[in-house]
């Protein structure tokens, strides 16, 4: 009885020091029977912030992948020692929440907004009644302090 696990979707961001380098990543992902589902092919040579491995430049590239949890361990072990990898991260990606219907999110943002410019009128209204009591004289308002201390 050969059942087959369920594969979990991963992404793995890296430096390398060499383009070619990128065949060895591929490689060790496959030996752990990964599947490679988004390649991004173009490597980006960039400038390191500070030197690792005493290298000042790196070209950072990434993809997705999946693979069983129990072969990441053996991944990441051959990935940190081979020395063609300068870093590299393995995460999963964030799982994206969806609507029941598209429909249901519509409404809600019309309300909200509706209900910003709803809020604005109001706040505009009060703020001009705010100014309104200024308009008092010292009488009405010397008589306004005793009720309020007596």
């Amino acid at each position: 009885m050969t059942e087959e696990k369920a594969k979990n979707n991963y992404e793995i961001s890296f430096l390398l020091p060499q383009e070619e380098s990128l065949s060895e990543i591929i490689n060790i992902i496959s030996k752990y029977k990964g599947e490679i589902s988004k390649e991004q092919n173009s490597l980006k040579k960039i400038a390191l912030a500070y030197k690792i491995k005493k290298y000042n430049e790196a070209y950072f590239g990434f993809f997705e992948f999946s693979s069983v949890p129990e072969s990441l361990e053996g991944i990441s072990k051959e990935l940190t020692l081979n020395k063609e990898i300068i870093r590299f991260l393995i995460s999963s990606p964030c799982l994206k929440q969806e609507a029941s219907s598209p429909s249901e999110r519509k409404p809600k943002t019309e309300k909200t907004f509706k209900n910003d410019s709803v809020n604005e009128e109001d706040n505009s209204s009060e703020s001009k009644s705010k100014t309104s009591p200024t308009s008092l004289s010292n009488e009405a308002l010397e008589k306004k302090l005793e009720e309020i201390l007596s």
